[in-house]
């Protein structure tokens, strides 16, 4: 992925003892994270490294990172940690006072060892990141003028602890954004400290993850904030509209519809148009929202000793994830075959071997929830493995990302797309949506450019439609000329009741917890009353209800000024009830 140049560190000076990086650094310098974590390991005695996110409503995020030690710190040392990553402006400032207000809150995050939180892996930071708990918890904590921190002190390895998630606040919190902190900060409790924190106490596996916790949050305001319309390419007279009528930042530009542009004076439908058009080509349309996990490549960008990450990365086995997965057995079992095929077919092009050309685009139909993204994912990554494709990036997309309202985008839109999905996986969901009835035109210019681009792209780039099985018999008998083109059909069969149950298991495990015998019956009730109930009917489903019972958990243990003792992190009957996560409205099955 290009670096984004536009990120700016200032390097601040306290003293000759103590640098302070400030500036934008958001979620597209991820990266950051693992060096950062590197560096920390080889403090020496007496240095501290930190990473403040500042949180204010109304104003941008400020972060900070700092290196105290009682020593000279050599500056170009310290510069690693940034690489090409963002550029460093030399100039001096003088920063605040960091000294630590006593009249302030503070709370340690701590790890519950019996939560079995070894490692926080992506599918749970994908999901806490894409849940309604985070943007509550970074709205809550800006309201209340929240610092978060992270801070590694030298000789602090010891049991494995590299270092302490700190959350400072003008006063006490409330038990509810406690809990939104627990939900997101997934295997952490808060406790409220009054002196100084000396030790670290969170693993090397956790904080890592936290750490890209914290980007993330940078990463919701900053991109967008930081970006000027200056970036976009436009004519004169939209550009001068858009800041007489103070729209100057991406953000702001986003936030608008095609109407309210519209309403600006001398800005006309062919300057929205190419308003819109330069968003698209510049990526801020489509891209921005899944850009920070989906692109999450995470140790390749510098050597690092082999030693330090051991116990956090291992390579993936692809094949076990797929055979992991509950239920879909036909699915699985036809993916084995593909697979299957696509390996043979490497291994006799290897040996000399003059093969016809095929291409292995997919189909994959089945109702919502039916692991057919997360096999995609999967497809994705034995391919690269394999060699068939070449990064091995998935893109997902819908109808949104590849039909424009304008003559003239459409085409531009779909192209942008499979640029972005070159040497990888583009997964269309609800592909039927493409089809031009009575939701808007230029779907069929949207298929007409997905056909070509197919085409020009068939050696390193693979597509795969997804969707309700009818309604996708219906958009290839449309569509004959892609229908030849897409060889391979996956059915993804709806998960039975038990299968649901089991789900519900397992989403409890990722975050640490057990589910007693009572509850167990309860969730089987519910998940029975989802069953034939079509908008119920997706891992979402067994996702939100967990949540909210870790939720429930989380209120009944941590709720009162004090935590109670010897917890055990097992969901109860009481835990479920009274969630309600589902319609009761019965219709054709949907899971």
């Amino acid at each position: 992925m290009a670096m984004n140049k536009t990120n700016e560190i200032r390097k601040e000076y306290l003293s000759s003892t103590s640098i302070v990086y400030t500036g934008a650094f958001n979620g597209e310098v991820y990266n950051v994270s693992d060096r950062f974590m590197t560096y920390g390991m080889y403090l020496k005695e007496g240095e501290t490294l930190g990473f403040e996110i500042v949180m204010k409503s109304g104003e941008p995020y400020k972060n900070y990172i700092y290196l105290d030690s009682d020593k000279e710190v050599c500056a170009d040392e310290f510069d690693w940690i940034f690489g090409n990553y963002a550029k460093v402006i030399p100039d001096k400032y003088i920063l605040e006072d960091k000294t630590p207000k006593n009249d302030r809150i503070k709370y340690r995050a701590v790890a519950c060892e019996s939560m079995n939180m070894n490692f926080i892996d992506e599918d749970i930071l994908y999901t806490s990141h894409k849940s309604e708990y985070f943007e509550a918890m970074c709205k809550e904590i800006s309201e209340v003028g929240g610092h978060i921190s992270v801070i590694i002190k030298a000789g602090g390895n010891k049991d494995g602890n590299a270092g302490s998630i700190i959350f400072d606040f003008p006063q006490r919190i409330s038990k509810k954004l406690k809990s939104l902190i627990s939900m997101v900060f997934y295997g952490c409790v808060l406790e409220e400290v009054r002196d100084e924190v000396s030790d670290n106490s969170i693993s090397k596996n956790n904080l890592r993850g936290y750490i890209i916790i914290l980007l993330k949050i940078l990463g919701l305001q900053q991109k967008l904030d930081k970006d000027s319309i200056d970036n976009l390419e436009l004519g004169v007279r939209s550009y001068n509209a858009l800041k007489k009528a103070n729209i100057t930042s991406i953000k702001k530009l986003l936030e608008m519809s095609d109407e309210e542009l519209l309403k600006v004076r001398n800005l006309g439908r062919k300057n929205v148009a190419e308003i819109r058009t330069q968003l698209i080509e510049k990526n801020y349309i489509s891209s921005c929202e899944d850009e920070f996990f989906e692109n999450m490549e995470i140790l390749e960008f510098h050597p690092i000793p082999e030693d330090i990450f051991d116990d956090i990365v291992d390579k993936r086995n692809y094949m076990d994830e797929l055979q992991a997965l509950v239920g879909i057995k036909s699915a699985k079992d036809q993916v084995k075959k593909i697979l299957a095929f696509a390996k043979m077919r490497k291994a006799m092009e290897e040996k000399g071997e003059q093969l016809e050309p095929i291409t292995l685009n997919m189909e994959f139909v089945g109702n919502p929830g039916t692991a057919k993204t997360t096999v995609a994912r999967i497809v994705a990554g034995v391919l690269k493995e394999i060699g068939i494709i070449t990064s091995g990036e998935f893109i997902e997309v819908g109808r949104a990302d590849l039909v424009a309202q304008y003559v003239g985008q459409t085409a531009p839109m779909v192209k942008s797309v499979f640029q972005r999905a070159k040497g990888g996986v583009l997964f269309i969901d609800e592909a039927y949506s493409l089809l031009d009835k009575g939701n808007g035109r230029f779907g069929d210019e949207a298929l007409n450019t997905i056909v070509q681009e197919m085409e020009n792209n068939r050696k390193d780039t693979i597509v795969i439609f997804a969707g309700y099985p009818d309604e996708m018999d219906e958009f290839f008998l449309r569509n004959p000329g892609l229908r030849s083109r897409v060889p391979f059909r996956v059915r993804f069969d709806d998960y039975t009741t038990d299968e649901l149950s089991d789900i519900c298991e397992l989403e409890a495990g990722k975050r640490g917890f057990l589910i007693d015998v009572k509850a167990k019956e309860l969730i089987k009730e519910i998940c029975e009353s989802s069953t034939g109930n079509i908008e119920n009917g997706n891992g979402r489903f067994c996702r939100n209800l967990v949540e909210k019972a870790v939720l429930n958990f989380a209120l009944r243990n941590y709720g009162g000024d004090e935590a109670a003792e010897n917890i055990e992190y097992i969901l109860k009957k009481e835990d479920f009830n009274d969630i309600t996560v589902f319609n009761r409205k019965k219709t054709a099955i949907g899971f």
